[in-house]
C-alpha cells in the first residue's frame, strides 16, 4: 500500500514538473513541425501523388527524424524526471521523505516513474505525428516516398522486420514507436542510476546517456561498423545492411541490467546517502 501511495505522489510530481513539460513540449513541437513541412510540400497535390501515411511518419525516413533519434532521444527522457533523486538529496527533501516511507519503496517508485516518463516523452509525440498524417495522406498509395515509379517498390531487404512491414506497415511503425519509447525509458533509467554514483553535477546525470549514446555510435561508425550504431535500429526505413535484431536487444538488456544493478548495489551498500 505504501508503494502505491508513493507512486501516486511521484506521478503527480512528474505531471507538474516543468522539466517534464519542457521535454514533452520540445518533442511534440518537433513532430508537429515535421508534419507542417510535409503539409506544405504536398499542399494542393492530388491524393494519388501523396505517399501513404506510414511512409510520411517521422520515424520512417526523415532528416529531422534522424536528428531526433541521434541527439534528442537519449537527452529529453533524462531531462524529464531522471534527476529528481539527485535533487531530493541536494535540497534535503530526501531526509524528510525517508521519515515517512521506507527507502526501498521510495527508490523503486521513483525508478518506475522515471522509466515511464522516458517512455511518454518519446512515444506519445511519435504517435501523434503518425495520427496527423492520416489527415493529409492516404492509408495506401502507389506513390512512394523516394519518388520512384509505381511499379518499383521501396527496398525492404535491409529491414529487420521486413515481413511485418510488407504485411502491415502501420503495425510496423507502431513497433518502432515502442522501440524508441523503450530506448527513451532506458536512457532515463541510466540517468537515474548515474545519480547513485555521483552527486557532483546535475549536468553529468542528465547528459550521461546522450554522451554514452553518441560516443558508442561514433566509435562504431569510425571503425566502419555502422550496423552497430543504435540510431539505425530506430529508423523504419533502413539504408545500411547488416543490422541484427539480436545485437540491438542484447544492448538494451545489458543497459537495463547494468542500471538496475547500480541502483540495487548502491542502495544496499551505502548506508548514509544523506550527504
Amino acid at each position: 500500500m505504501e508503494l502505491f501511495k508513493i507512486l501516486k505522489l511521484e506521478f503527480n510530481l512528474l505531471l507538474n514538473r516543468k522539466e517534464f513539460l519542457y521535454a514533452f513540449t520540445v518533442s511534440l513541437f518537433l513532430m508537429i513541425i515535421v508534419f507542417f513541412i510535409n503539409l506544405h510540400n504536398f499542399f494542393q497535390e492530388y491524393m494519388m501523388n501523396i505517399p501513404s501515411a506510414n511512409q510520411l511518419w517521422v520515424g520512417f525516413d526523415s532528416l529531422i527524424g534522424d536528428l531526433f533519434y541521434m541527439f534528442l532521444l537519449p537527452l529529453l527522457p533524462a531531462l524529464a524526471y531522471a534527476d529528481t533523486y539527485y535533487l531530493d538529496i541536494k535540497t534535503g527533501a530526501y531526509k524528510s521523505i525517508l521519515t515517512r516511507c521506507r527507502k526501498n519503496n521510495y527508490i523503486l517508485a521513483k525508478g518506475i516513474v522515471i522509466f515511464v516518463s522516458g517512455f511518454i516523452v518519446v512515444l506519445v509525440p511519435l504517435l501523434i505525428n503518425q495520427l496527423l498524417y492520416f489527415i493529409i495522406a492516404p492509408l495506401h498509395s502507389t506513390k512512394n516516398l523516394l519518388g520512384w515509379p509505381a511499379y518499383m517498390f521501396i527496398p525492404t531487404h535491409n529491414m529487420i522486420f521486413e515481413s511485418l512491414f510488407l504485411s502491415n506497415p502501420y503495425l510496423y511503425n507502431i513497433l518502432y514507436m515502442l522501440l524508441a519509447g523503450l530506448v527513451g525509458s532506458l536512457a532515463a533509467l541510466m540517468s537515474y542510476s548515474i545519480s547513485f554514483i555521483t552527486n557532483k553535477s546535475r549536468l553529468i546525470i542528465v547528459a550521461a546517456p546522450l554522451v554514452i549514446y553518441l560516443v558508442g555510435n561514433f566509435i562504431n561508425a569510425l571503425l566502419g561498423k555502422a550496423n552497430y550504431c543504435l540510431n539505425y535500429y530506430l529508423q523504419g526505413f533502413v539504408v545500411i545492411g547488416g543490422l541484427n535484431a539480436d545485437y540491438f536487444f542484447i544492448v538494451l538488456t545489458i543497459s537495463f541490467i547494468v542500471s538496475i544493478s547500480i541502483i540495487f548495489f548502491k542502495n544496499m551498500t551505502v548506508k548514509d546517502e544523506l550527504y
